[in-house]
C-alpha cells in the first residue's frame, strides 16, 4: 500500500505556512497559565525575512535538551534556516520579550533513517530536530516517554499557540484528548479518502479526538503532545478531515507521530540518554 494515498487525500500537511492563525480551535480549551509547559517553543520568521515586526509564527516545537527542538518535518520544507527563529516563553511570558534563538542546523528523520539504511514511509518520516546556536540555560527540558505508550482511551494533552497581533510573545493553549484505537482511527477515516479499501493505520500514529470536537489549526504542527503526567508522548501533524472542512459533524481526528517510535533518532542526534524499560 502507498501510504502517500493516505497523505494526499487526508492529512492536511501544513507546508504553505500560516501567520496568525488563531490556534486549538472547538471546545474544552483553555489557556495555560504562568510557567506550565515551558518547553514549548514557537518556529517564527525572523523580521529580516518578512519585513514586519509582527509575530510570524509558524509551527510549534519542544525543546527536549538546552539546545535541541523538536518538531514536524514539513515545518520546515521549502524554508532557509537562516530566516527562522525560535522563541521560548519567559517567566512573565506575555509582560516580557521571549528569548530568542536562531537555528544552527536541522536533521529529518527521513534523512538520518535513509543514511543508516532504514525502511520508512512517506508521513512517517514527519520529524526533524533543530538545533539552536546557544543553549537556553534557564529552561528544563520536556521529559520524554521512552517505555509508556499511551493506549486506547487514555487522556493526553495537546498543545497549541494562540496569535495575536499585540502580544509579544504568542500565549499557549492546551485541550485533553482522548486517544482512540488504529481501528476505530482508520474507520473514520475512511469517509474522506478516495480509495478507503487501500487505507492503513501505522502503530506509529497516534489518533485522538474530543467531544466536543477539538481540533489543531495550522500553526498547530510540530506542537507536543503530553500525557496525564506531562510526558512528551507525540508530535502533531495534521488532521482529518482537512482543518477547513471542520465542523460540529465531523468530529475531526488529530493526528500525531508517538516519539517512542523515534527514540534512536532523538538520542544519536541529541546525545540525550533516554531510560528504557
Amino acid at each position: 500500500m502507498d501510504f502517500k494515498i493516505f497523505v494526499t487525500s487526508c492529512f492536511l500537511l501544513y507546508s504553505t505556512k500560516y501567520s496568525l492563525v488563531v490556534s486549538l480551535e472547538g471546545s474544552n480549551i483553555k489557556n495555560v497559565k504562568g510557567n506550565e509547559y515551558p518547553f514549548v517553543v514557537s518556529l517564527s520568521y525572523k523580521p529580516s525575512h518578512t519585513d514586519s515586526k509582527k509575530n510570524n509564527h509558524f509551527c510549534g516545537g519542544t525543546l527536549i535538551s538546552k539546545k535541541h527542538v523538536l518538531t514536524a518535518k514539513h515545518c520546515l520544507e521549502d524554508e532557509s534556516i537562516a530566516d527562522i527563529q525560535v522563541m521560548t516563553r519567559p517567566l512573565g511570558w506575555f509582560l516580557k520579550k521571549p528569548k530568542v534563538f536562531s537555528v544552527k542546523s536541522v536533521d529529518t528523520y527521513e534523512g538520518w533513517a535513509r543514511a543508516r539504511g532504514k525502511s520508512s514511509v512517506s508521513c512517517l518520516e514527519d520529524l526533524a530536530i533543530l538545533e539552536l546556536d546557544t543553549d537556553d540555560t534557564k529552561i528544563t527540558p520536556v521529559t520524554i516517554s521512552a517505555f509508556q505508550d499511551p493506549p486506547a482511551d487514555a487522556s493526553i494533552v495537546m498543545i497549541g499557540y494562540d496569535i495575536f497581533k499585540e502580544a509579544v510573545s504568542p500565549p499557549i493553549t492546551k485541550a485533553t484528548l482522548k486517544v482512540i484505537s488504529n481501528q476505530n482511527c482508520l474507520d473514520r477515516l475512511k469517509k474522506y479518502v478516495p480509495h478507503p479499501d487501500e487505507l492503513e493505520v501505522f502503530d506509529y500514529l497516534m489518533c485522538a479526538m474530543a467531544k466536543p470536537w477539538t481540533v489543531a489549526t495550522p500553526g498547530d504542527s510540530g506542537a507536543p503532545i503530553l500525557d496525564s503526567i506531562g510526558f512528551l508522548v507525540g508530535v502533531h501533524i495534521s488532521i482529518c478531515p482537512c482543518w477547513e472542512k471542520c465542523s460540529k459533524n465531523s468530529v475531526p481526528v488529530n493526528l500525531s507521530l508517538r516519539v517512542r517510535y523515534y527514540l534512536d533518532f532523538i538520542e544519536d542526534v541529541t546525545k540525550i540518554n533516554l531510560i528504557r524499560s
